[in-house]
């Protein structure tokens, strides 16, 4: 994973510096691993996150000598973007956030824009918007859940976008990790490119990096597991998960009996398979990551009949397993007081190559155009007037502030006494 992240990450490289990143919901920094990865020095610029976790998380990042974090505002006072203001974020020229994707999940409480959560998406909008218009940014990227497209809410959100920003090319794209690692999880991304950095305005924005294109084979899920890790007496098991375990053997062999070949079975044992939204069987690859509750189980399909101590996998999968998963080196989850939290932040941190495919050819662009530079202070902001300028139009372009372009699309009023 390092090596394609190394591959991937050669705009850095070019550009032989960590550009200036505005990186809300940061979490365990998938940025940072990735502009590491590439071999530049990692430097946060606006990185904020609520989650106490995450903020002892930095603080053990710093005390064992992990550069580039002083900026970093964590924790439920510091790492409150719902009440940091506007006119406080410095310029930056990349934005990427992933903001809590429970809200729109398919488990929970599934309230969509009615969960108080929801309004981290929205302040991450004000955020995306302030910061294109301070003149900088060249281009953005957010992750969430692929059932955030089943909300109007949410495309009410990009056409305010869309119309408030107008000098930005913007597209909504969805995705499965399975494409690039073992991992079954669809996402939706919203990606913007800056219209001075489009190379072919025409064609629309530059499509995500593939293994195809690298020259890569997908991954096997051998290759994210670590070796010696003891299997588990389905004696630990409580007898709830003992019975799903037995059902979902019996699954597993039907599948290969039927002509199915793989190496590995995934399932999720606190899930009853008999029940109507109950689990199944997942061949070389794992289920969705999820936040918390048990681990996800593996089974070696060679001997999958044979006696649990036999089996060369018959176990959970650890979090150490569920951080390389991600994107990330498995000591990140060394870095947490316990398995509770390490679950937590590895199940909301998005996949550092899904996230790097998406973005690395929008940086590519703005580069090959000129726009972002080796030097960072080699190009001045833009002004309100040059953006503008930089809407296609027939005639002049129009004369328009951020305010009067945000109240081209009305907002439906929300209660969000914290925004400033």
């Amino acid at each position: 994973m390092e090596n394609i992240l190394h591959q991937v990450g050669r705009i850095f490289r070019w550009l032989g510096r960590c550009p200036s990143m505005a990186e809300p919901c940061v979490g365990v920094g998938g940025l940072r691993t990735w502009v590491q990865a590439s071999g530049i020095p990692y430097q946060a610029t606006a990185c904020i996150d609520f989650d106490k976790d995450i903020a002892l998380f930095y603080h053990s990042l710093k005390e064992k000598g992990e550069g580039g974090l002083d900026t970093v505002e964590s924790g439920p006072v510091e790492g409150d973007m719902l009440s940091k203001p506007l006119d406080s974020l410095q310029p930056c020229e990349v934005f990427v956030a992933g903001p809590p994707c429970q809200p729109y999940a398919g488990n929970g409480k599934k309230m969509g824009f009615s969960d108080s959560r929801s309004e981290v998406l929205e302040r991450c909008i004000d955020w995306i918007e302030d910061l294109a218009w301070k003149g900088e940014l060249v281009a953005f990227l957010l992750e969430n859940s692929e059932r955030l497209a089943e909300h109007s809410e949410f495309w009410h959100l990009i056409e305010r976008l869309t119309c408030s920003t107008p000098f930005f090319k913007i597209e909504v794209q969805a995705h499965d990790l399975s494409s690039l690692v073992p991992h079954s999880r669809p996402r939706l991304w919203v990606r913007g490119l800056r219209v001075d950095c489009l190379l072919q305005p025409e064609e629309g924005l530059p499509p995500p990096v593939s293994l195809e294109s690298l020259g890569v084979k997908r991954f096997a899920l051998q290759d994210f597991l670590e070796e010696g890790a003891p299997n588990l007496s389905p004696e630990q098991l409580t007898p709830i998960m003992r019975s799903n375990l037995s059902v979902y053997k019996r699954m597993a062999m039907e599948a290969i009996k039927d002509g199915v070949e793989a190496a590995v079975v995934a399932c999720e044992l606190d899930r009853n398979p008999l029940r109507a939204y109950g689990g199944t069987v997942v061949f070389d690859c794992v289920p969705s990551f999820r936040c918390g509750g048990p681990q996800i189980f593996l089974l070696s399909v060679d001997d999958i009949s044979g006696p649990w101590e036999a089996q060369r996998l018959h176990r959970f999968l650890t979090v150490r397993e569920r951080f390389a998963l991600q994107g990330h080196p498995h000591a990140l989850a060394e870095h947490f007081a316990g398995r509770t939290a390490s679950m937590k932040a590895s199940g909301n941190a998005f996949n550092v190559l899904a996230m790097a495919a998406m973005l690395a050819p929008l940086l590519e662009s703005a580069a090959r155009a000129g726009v972002l530079q080796r030097s960072s202070g080699s190009r001045k902001p833009l002004s309100e007037e040059e953006l503008m300028g930089l809407v296609p139009s027939e005639g002049p372009p129009p004369k328009v502030s951020l305010k009067q372009a945000q109240a081209c699309v009305a907002t439906p009023a929300r209660k969000r006494k914290r925004i400033s």
